[in-house]
């Protein structure tokens, strides 16, 4: 009998022995996970900042040339006026006497 009690504390240490190492392993494992994931969130939050700042600029570019597009449809249309007036009914540069 104490043979056997013997034989079934070995088991039970080699049982427990194989569950700490692995549970050391597991947990070593899930460190290298969070750490991982953390660096991965840095990474992304990294980009983020950046692509917001990129949207930002280009998103002044876009408004730029908005206001360039009707400034110049803008002007267009005051030209496509001018011309379509009688020409003695045109403006004249200041100092021009039409008269003449």
């Amino acid at each position: 009998k104490s043979e056997r009690s013997g034989a079934q504390l070995a088991t039970v240490e080699v049982a427990y022995h194989i569950d700490n190492d692995s549970l050391k392993h597991n947990l070593q494992g899930s460190r290298r996970q969070l750490e991982e994931t953390e660096q991965s969130i840095q990474d992304l939050d990294t980009t983020r900042v950046a692509a917001e700042a990129k949207l930002r600029e280009l998103q002044r570019v876009r408004d730029r040339l908005r206001d360039g597009i009707d400034a110049n449809t803008r002007d267009l249309k005051l030209l496509q006026r001018e011309r379509m007036r009688p020409s003695s009914n045109r403006r004249t540069d200041p100092g021009h006497d039409p008269d003449l």
